[in-house]
């Protein structure tokens, strides 16, 4: 086939081409607006592995002991413990529509109101270290670029 020929047949079906490129375009916004939108939001830190383990108290920069302590800073950064000091520290119990949800859930006569802060917040972090680094990455995903950003860093800072 030649070039032309090739042209020629592309000039006479551009209504499927041009079809094609709007059906295209149409789902992409579709699924634009269907797909709430997410943010994630990253708090770093370096961690000095010469420095002891908080949690296990071990001290030394050797293989083994940078995985544990590794191990232990992650587990840390997603106890419930600190999803409830960050709880605390934002006053979260006291917003309305946290306070409105919190009597809607099925959870409402369980636990009370800061335990449930807390497992929702515990839901949407992630805590981990870049492969082969002492970079510690906690990330906090949610619908508003502001949150995401303010509970990142406040699980960071605990």
């Amino acid at each position: 086939m030649s070039l032309t020929l090739i042209l020629n047949v592309l000039r006479r079906r551009s209504w499927l081409v041009g079809l094609t490129f709007l059906s295209t375009i149409a789902g992409a916004l579709l699924l634009l607006l269907l797909i709430p939108a997410r943010y994630d939001a990253i708090a770093v830190a370096s961690i000095d592995p010469s420095q002891v383990d908080p949690v296990s108290g071990l001290a030394g920069a050797n293989a083994n002991s940078i995985g544990i302590m590794q191990g232990n800073l992650v587990a840390l950064a997603k106890s419930n413990q600190v999803a409830l000091a960050v709880v605390k520290r934002l006053n979260m119990a006291s917003d309305p529509s946290a306070q409105a949800s919190f009597s809607q859930s099925s959870d409402s006569g369980m636990i009370d109101i800061q335990q449930w802060l807390a497992n929702q917040l515990l839901d949407h972090v992630k805590a981990d270290f870049l492969l082969g680094s002492n970079v510690l990455n906690i990330t906090y995903k949610t619908s508003s670029p502001q949150q995401a950003a303010l509970l990142a860093n406040a699980f960071m800072s605990n």
